[in-house]
C-alpha cells in the first residue's frame, strides 16, 4: 500500500510535470523563428606563374603526302614534313625561362591527326627533352621519330591503292595540330 501511495503521490505528479514542461520547452525551441545568414564570397584569381617562353624556329609547316618512289614515280617522297617547301628532318626552337633549383622542365609534344588518321599513322605523343638550370635552352624534335606512314600497307607497291586513297585525301583531309608543351616537376 505504501508503494501505491508513493507511486500516486510522488512519481505520477513528477512525470506529469516533466511532460508538461518538456512539451512547452519543445514548442518554444522548435517553433521559434530564425534568420538565415548569407555571406557573399568574393573570387580572386591570381596571375599564373610565367615559366618563360617556348619558341619554334620554323614559320610554317606542311605535311606533304606523296606516293613513295616507284618506277612510275621516281621523284616520289612518301610522307615528309616541310617548311616553306623544303623537307625538314627536325623541328627546333628554344626555351627562354629560368628553371628554379630543384626543378626540371620537361618538354613534350602531342600530335593530333584528326581526319588524317584515317590515312596516315604516326607516334602522336612523346618527350622532346628535359632541362635543368638557367636558360636559354635549345630543343630539337627529330621528325623521323614521329614515324609517319600510310595506313594502307601496300601503297608503295600498288599504284591502285594510292589512286583510291588520293580521291578521299583530296576531300577529307584538313590541318593537323602539333603541340609542344613544357611542364615543371620536382627533381626527386
Amino acid at each position: 500500500m505504501k508503494t501505491k501511495r508513493f507511486l500516486l503521490g510522488f512519481l505520477l505528479p513528477s512525470l506529469a510535470l516533466v511532460s508538461v514542461v518538456g512539451a512547452g520547452f519543445a514548442t518554444w525551441v522548435f517553433d521559434g523563428e530564425y534568420t538565415p545568414i548569407n555571406q557573399t564570397i568574393g573570387v580572386t584569381i591570381e596571375d599564373k606563374v610565367n615559366g618563360g617562353e617556348l619558341t619554334i624556329n620554323q614559320e610554317s609547316l606542311t605535311l606533304n603526302l606523296d606516293q613513295p618512289a616507284t618506277e612510275l614515280n621516281e621523284a616520289g617522297t612518301g610522307i615528309t614534313l616541310r617548311n616553306d617547301g623544303s623537307t625538314i628532318s627536325e623541328l627546333s626552337g628554344s626555351y627562354s625561362g629560368e628553371i628554379p633549383a630543384g626543378y626540371e622542365f620537361t618538354l613534350t609534344y602531342t600530335l593530333e591527326l584528326g581526319d588524317v588518321a584515317t590515312y596516315v599513322s604516326a607516334v602522336t605523343a612523346g618527350e622532346v627533352g628535359v632541362f635543368t638550370g638557367s636558360g636559354p635552352h635549345s630543343w630539337t624534335l627529330d621528325v623521323t621519330t614521329l614515324n609517319f606512314a600510310y595506313v594502307t600497307p601496300d601503297i608503295a607497291t600498288n599504284e591502285g591503292a594510292y589512286d583510291t586513297m588520293y580521291a578521299a585525301l583530296s576531300e577529307d583531309v584538313h590541318n593537323i595540330t602539333l603541340t609542344i608543351e613544357g611542364n615543371f616537376s620536382v627533381i626527386e
